[in-house]
């Protein structure tokens, strides 16, 4: 998470999150760093879409 998000947030690194998308939900910790473009948020999740009863067209 870029350092202006992080800011905005009130998150620091370290800090777990709870993250939601259509499929479910995960909890991860929080890297802040000049690397990411503000606006963008990057994790590696795992969720399968098969894990959930979802249907994607």
């Amino acid at each position: 998470m870029h350092t202006k998000d992080a800011a905005k947030f009130g998150v620091e690194t370290g800090d777990l999150l709870l993250i939601n998308n259509e499929i479910g939900y995960f909890v991860d910790k929080v890297w802040v760093t000049e690397g990411m473009n503000p606006g963008v948020l990057a994790c590696s999740h795992h969720l399968a879409p098969t894990a959930c009863a979802c249907s994607y067209g």
